[in-house]
């Protein structure tokens, strides 16, 4: 009897294995998907854009600016996030003299194609390139990743000796994050994803600024602090007591921790 019940179970366990193996987009991204005629109320200034990738993807974004700014911000957002909060995004840093990026990553928003690592990087990539063939030099450039973003960020930040990298609620990779909620799935065996961030950490070459919440209950902060330790280049952490996974940019510190970081 004791058999037949483990047997059960066991069984029961493989069929959850399986489940996750083959519907871990679903539990990794959250999309907003619009319609290709959505409007997203850009103003005079301001330019939607459709890029296309070096794999023939179109990746849809939103290009903001100020005639007076001469700095831009490439702005990566989180797994549940999209364009339909471009304005609150790019009001963050238009006022502090830098124009703004953001795009919708393939499988998100307009943007099409489907969920992959290095299709994500593909993404970014446009994005950077888009900047570069507007005027902008690395030196003008900063890059800015949020939660699942944060991992594209690094990436972008390895590969271009950029003015300077902004991590907010970063991680050490999605694996950990896996880990650390569902350790019962062996993540590490069953992930198509890994945006490993901490591997990555030493090759940075650029000042770097992180923000975390130690009440963040999606990235726990040691996982910050860790990726803080790893990276050799310039580099302030700026922990908040009573942060979260959604609520650093309210905190005036934050405010003031970006604008110098900015104008650095």
């Amino acid at each position: 009897m004791i058999k037949i019940v483990l047997l059960i179970l066991l069984v029961i366990y493989l069929l959850v294995i399986i489940c996750a193996y083959f519907y871990q987009d679903k539990l990794l991204f959250f999309p907003q998907k619009f319609n290709p005629d959505y409007n997203f109320s850009i103003s005079s200034d301001d330019k939607e854009l459709f890029l296309k990738t070096s794999d023939g993807e179109t990746i849809n974004g939103i290009y903001a600016t100020l005639p007076a700014n001469k700095k831009v911000v490439l702005y990566f957002h989180g797994n549940g996030t999209s364009l339909n909060q471009w304005k609150t995004v790019a009001n963050a840093f238009l006022d502090k003299g830098a124009n703004v990026l953001m795009i919708d990553y393939r499988g998100y928003g307009k943007s099409t194609g489907d969920f992959s690592e290095i299709g994500f990087y593909n993404d970014a990539q446009a994005g950077y390139d888009y900047l570069k063939s507007n005027g902008y030099d690395d030196s003008t450039i900063f890059i800015y990743g949020r939660s699942l973003g944060s991992g594209v960020a690094v990436e972008m930040a390895v590969r271009h000796q950029v003015r300077g990298l902004i991590l907010e609620s970063p991680y050490t990779s999605v694996v950990d994050v896996a880990k650390k909620h569902h350790p019962y799935l062996v993540p590490q065996f069953l992930l198509k994803y890994e945006f490993n961030s901490l591997k990555k950490a030493s090759e940075l070459k650029i000042p770097v600024l992180i923000f975390h919440g130690v009440k963040d209950e999606v990235i726990p902060v040691e996982q910050a602090e860790i990726l803080n330790k790893a990276i050799k280049s310039k580099k302030q952490l700026l922990l908040f007591n009573d942060g979260d996974h959604a609520n650093l940019s309210f905190f005036e510190d934050y405010d003031k921790a970006l604008t110098a970081f900015l104008n650095q």
